[in-house]
């Protein structure tokens, strides 16, 4: 997420949602996406897409295809 972002590590927390990053927009937010399908091998669907709104989330949707 920091490279995607373009931001320090330490500013992608648990709590992270687009309205604390500023970065996270449009295009990066696609980008984000598309980094994470290709890094876990995983599809997400266009719901799940929209849902991806927080680092949390992510983690939990993320985990929910690897078990």
């Amino acid at each position: 997420m920091a490279d995607i972002f373009e931001v320090d590590i330490e500013s992608i927390t648990e709590s992270v949602t687009p309205r604390a990053l500023s970065q996270w927009k449009g295009k990066k937010h696609r980008l984000l996406i598309e980094a994470l399908q290709k890094k876990f091998n995983i599809r997400f669907d266009e719901e799940e897409i929209e849902s991806l709104v927080s680092y949390k989330v992510i983690v939990s949707t993320i985990r929910s295809y690897l078990i």
